[in-house]
């Protein structure tokens, strides 16, 4: 498991920083003009007064990666009552790696089960009719021969029923360990306070937002599961029915990631 804390992010390209601090400062001048204190603002958002400072005041080392800082400004300018999705959107983000023909290849051959079918004995009465229809004496000893054969047949008939049930209850059987099989990463989320939350599964972002304290949902991935959280003394996970822990500090930003092997 890795942790992100201030200051070891990769550092901001050129366009990202000035587009920051454009950003932050206009989101200063609207709270100023709204007469909000920055300690009622940082509080109507659940994040840490730290972190709305360094948002207004453009300051990368004390904020994480883009991603992470495109959600801060979309809910600080939803606070403000502006269009903070308007506004993120003018900020620049790294784009998710593209998973290559081979990952697809592997994620997508996944065995199914096979169905299985049950083909019943197949009879045809068409051969014996030749003899049942004609008019001659001669064949009738084979008319009834051919009947009795028929009803021989369809007396062993209901048999196969159960042999059907049986193949198919086999079949089910097999199947269910595939489909009641729980993910590799399976972690159970729960807060005790409010705080900022950002839920990656397979690098694609599932969750990104503000969370009450009342929040438990369990997450599950197959190669990659991270989990940011601007106050993470406020966040506890659990795996494999394991107790519940924050994955850091109070007031402390970070984020957490995990894969098959923690």
């Amino acid at each position: 498991m890795s942790s992100w804390q201030a200051g070891q992010v990769k550092q901001l390209n050129p366009d990202q920083l000035e587009q920051l601090k454009e950003i932050g400062a206009h989101l200063r001048q609207i709270r100023q003009q709204q007469s909000i204190p920055i300690e009622e603002a940082a509080a109507r958002t659940f994040l840490r007064l730290g972190l709305v400072k360094a948002l207004e005041e453009g300051q990368p080392d004390q904020l994480p990666e883009p991603i992470f800082i495109q959600g801060l400004i979309r809910r600080y300018g939803d606070v403000l009552n502006v269009d903070g999705a308007a506004i993120a959107q003018t900020f620049p983000v790294s784009v998710l790696p593209v998973r290559s023909e081979t990952e697809r290849t592997d994620s997508e051959d996944v065995p199914t089960a096979s169905s299985s079918s049950f083909e019943a004995p197949s009879f045809s009465i068409e051969p014996y009719l030749e003899y049942i229809l004609k008019p001659k004496v001669g064949y009738a000893l084979l008319a009834i021969a051919a009947l009795g054969a028929l009803f021989f047949l369809l007396s062993k008939l209901p048999s196969a029923k159960p042999t059907l049930q049986t193949q198919s209850s086999s079949v089910a059987t097999s199947a269910q360990p595939k489909t009641q099989s729980s993910a590799p990463i399976e972690v159970k989320v729960s807060l005790n306070d409010d705080s900022w939350l950002s839920v990656i599964v397979d690098g694609k972002t599932q969750f990104d937002g503000a969370v009450k304290k009342e929040y438990r949902k369990t997450w599950a991935a197959q190669k990659e599961l991270k989990i940011k959280a601007a106050d993470a003394g406020a966040v506890l996970v659990s795996t494999k029915g394991g107790e519940p822990k924050p994955i850091g500090e109070v007031g402390e930003a970070k984020e957490v990631i995990f894969t098959p092997d923690n």
